[in-house]
């Protein structure tokens, strides 16, 4: 009965104190001054907790879990404690009455008060708040700070950068930004600010230093090819003046645009002035008297050049750097990269026999055709063709009588008037004889400008050239090893050979010394019985002059040549094989005189080395002689033909060989020069020399045109 009535007194106190701090009545800091349970405190603070009671109580004082004070039977108590270290504190203030307990917590976060001890850049590698950055460079920030942080960021520009006491600043224009380091703490925050002023840098054509502060918004143009590239930038709102023959895009037509006078000596100074451009750009073309005088009258000149593909991306891109549009720039340049790498990798593929060789004309009836250092050659290389022009220097007439010896695959017409460029070349009684004319293989540039304008559309010019070379490649030959046994005899062979030079260029030749320069230019002669398809006459008045062509047009940078006698084909023919094999040409002369025509190949070509094939009899000495005036001079050559084929050979440690009889052989020539295999020839007298150096080499034997004892002799001795 005691038990219950003391479980009922002690039911009816708990109803009378509440269910909520019914012992405590409230409670108090004195940091804050109210009864606030969460206090951020700087390190060294003291702290009054305290709390009053609904009526006399025990409490007990406990700083994270640890005892620290006890007051028994009192209305109210507190608790002073000094913060001296920062961190997380937990005081509690547990008061009891009856067996009931209450407990007030307060939860003190101690920070470190925020200061910022330092901070600098090492741009100026001081603590400076302007300066000036050149763009292309980074700039480093460092804020060495104190206390508790709660977080730390960079603004630049009013957007979020980065988080933290460092930043490196690599601006992707060039401008002016304003730069924020923002600290947060506790309950208080700090910030710097830094104005960086970013200027550009840029070296022109000339060697002249540009330096930019902001986007040009005025801009003259004064060639084609840099209003395009203008354009292609995104920067085509700011043309403000352009030469008269600035045309692309099309939307120039529609542009409030003025005029300025030609190219180059028409330029028109006084009109630029008058424009007030804040920037000119200069092409090439442009005379440098004229830049420079625009440069004396304090106007902003950007020189451009584009000799190739390479510097045209590269004015792209400095254009677009100059607009502060350099990703659009990239854009502009990353799509011509892929589009000339999908091109080289087709060309880079292809063997040089599947090359077509391609003539490109812009005039009528001058031929007018661009050799080196023209985008005209450059391209054709560069999709997969051969320039039947590249060894001309720049823009140059080509004579008919060279195009018929190139006798192209290939005919493109370019030029205002293209289509009537190429049907007058179809309707020439000579050049209509061209193979290009005859199959049908003779294309129109839709637009001279994508192979001639330096420009962005370059690559349309090159994809231009790539799609009429793929559709025109030389088909791939038949299998061309013949040379599978240890004796084979030209009857074995014949068949093979007539279907490889189906697929080849052959001609009709009534010369044979013009034989061997016509191999060498990668044509072929007609061979009775097995050329079976129509050939091309070749009309070769001055053979010494056709040598010295090939050898200019097709060789032109060989450092070594071949001299052999030009009245007598023997020689020449034993060697083609090495010409092949060396990539040189072979020159023509007489016995004992060199022809004007001759020397003034050999002055062209500036040799290191001249090889002459003979003995002294078929090239003499007074012609040795002269020759070493003009490079180092080395003879091979015996007392006859026989000796001076197997010379030739023992050069090449062949292990093919053709050998033929002591008369000349048009068809060992063709073989010679398809395989690189050099020609020996044999004759009763002087098989002994032969059979021993077959003896020596022991090479696979063809024989051409020889007598059955002959052939029967050597095959026994081997």
């Amino acid at each position: 009965m005691v038990m219950l009535k003391r479980a009922v007194l002690f039911f009816v106190v708990l109803l009378a104190l509440g269910s909520t701090y019914g012992l405590v009545q409230n409670w108090n800091n004195s940091y804050t001054g109210d009864n606030s349970t969460y206090l951020p405190v700087p390190v060294n603070t003291s702290v009054n907790f305290s709390i009053s009671l609904n009526q006399s109580q025990n409490v007990t004082w406990f700083l994270n879990t640890t005892y620290e004070s006890h007051d028994s039977n009192v209305n109210s108590s507190s608790f002073i404690y000094n913060f001296t270290g920062a961190g997380t504190y937990k005081v509690d203030a547990n008061s009891t009455y009856l067996n009931v307990s209450e407990n007030v917590p307060w939860l003190v976060d101690v920070y470190q008060p925020l200061n910022i001890v330092s901070y600098f850049n090492n741009v100026t590698d001081s603590n400076s708040t302007t300066f000036n950055l050149s763009w292309g460079k980074s700039v480093y920030f460092n804020v060495n700070r104190s206390g508790t942080v709660v977080n730390e960021f960079w603004v630049v520009n009013g957007t979020l950068a980065y988080n933290g006491s460092t930043f490196i600043f690599s601006p992707e224009k060039y401008g002016w930004y304003n730069i924020t380091y923002i600290l947060n703490g506790k309950n208080s925050s700090k910030t710097l600010s830094w104005g960086v002023e970013v200027y550009l840098k840029v070296t022109d054509a000339l060697n002249n230093t540009l330096i930019f502060y902001t986007p040009p918004t005025r801009i003259v143009t004064l060639a084609p090819s840099v209003t395009e590239d203008l354009f292609a930038v995104g920067m085509g709102k700011s043309l403000v003046g352009a030469d008269p023959y600035s045309d692309y895009p099309p939307e120039i037509s529609t542009m409030n645009i003025t005029r300025v006078g030609g190219l180059t000596y028409g330029i028109k100074t006084e009109v630029i002035v008058n424009l007030t451009p804040d920037l000119v750009i200069a092409a090439k073309i442009n005379p440098i008297m004229k830049i420079n005088k625009l440069r004396s009258l304090n106007i902003t000149v950007l020189a451009t050049k584009s000799d190739n593909i390479s510097e045209i991306m590269s004015n792209i891109l400095t254009i677009g750097k100059i607009g502060n549009k350099l990703a659009l720039a990239r854009n502009v340049t990353r799509n011509m990269t892929q589009r000339i790498d999908k091109v080289e990798r087709f060309s880079s593929s292809l063997s040089s026999i599947r090359k077509p060789s391609v003539f490109f004309v812009v005039w009528y009836p001058s031929l007018w055709t661009g050799g080196k250092g023209t985008y005209v050659n450059n391209l054709i290389n560069m999709a997969g063709g051969v320039n039947v022009a590249g060894g001309l220097d720049g823009w140059k007439i080509i004579n008919k009588e060279v195009l018929i010896s190139k006798n192209p695959d290939i005919i493109i017409c370019s030029g205002g008037m293209g289509a009537t460029v190429c049907s007058n070349i179809s309707k020439d009684s000579v050049l209509s004889n061209l193979k290009a004319v005859k199959d049908n293989k003779m294309y129109v540039v839709p637009d001279p400008n994508i192979v001639n304008r330096p420009g962005p559309r370059i690559v349309d010019g090159l994809d231009f050239f790539y799609n009429i070379i793929k559709q025109n490649l030389i088909p791939t030959p038949p299998e061309n090893t013949i040379f599978t046994g240890k004796f084979q005899d030209k009857s074995e062979i014949r068949e093979k050979l007539s279907k490889i030079l189906t697929y080849k260029p052959v001609f009709e030749v009534e010369n044979s010394m013009a034989v061997a320069p016509l191999l060498l230019s990668n044509r072929f002669p007609v061979i009775p019985g097995v050329v079976k398809k129509k050939a091309t006459r070749l009309e070769i008045k001055d053979v010494y002059r056709y040598a010295a062509t090939v050898a200019l047009s097709h060789y032109f940078f060989a450092k070594e040549v071949i001299i052999a006698r030009g009245d007598l084909d023997v020689d020449s023919y034993a060697a083609i094989s090495l010409a092949k094999k060396k990539g040189i040409p072979i020159l023509l002369t007489g016995s004992q005189q060199l022809p004007q025509v001759t020397l003034n190949a050999i002055k062209d070509l500036k040799l290191k080395k001249i090889i002459i094939v003979g003995g002294n009899n078929a090239v003499g000495n007074e012609v040795s002689e002269e020759l070493s005036k003009y490079a180092e001079t080395e003879r091979i050559g015996g007392a006859t033909r026989v000796e001076t084929s197997i010379d030739i050979a023992k050069k090449m440690k062949p292990d093919n060989v053709i050998i033929t009889d002591y008369n000349s052989s048009t068809e060992a020539a063709v073989l010679s020069s398809l395989y690189k295999v050099p020609v020996v020839y044999v004759s009763q007298n002087k098989l002994n020399l032969v059979i021993d150096f077959l003896k020596a080499y022991k090479p696979k034997v063809l024989f051409v045109d020889v007598s059955p004892s002959v052939k029967k002799r050597i095959e026994d001795e081997i």
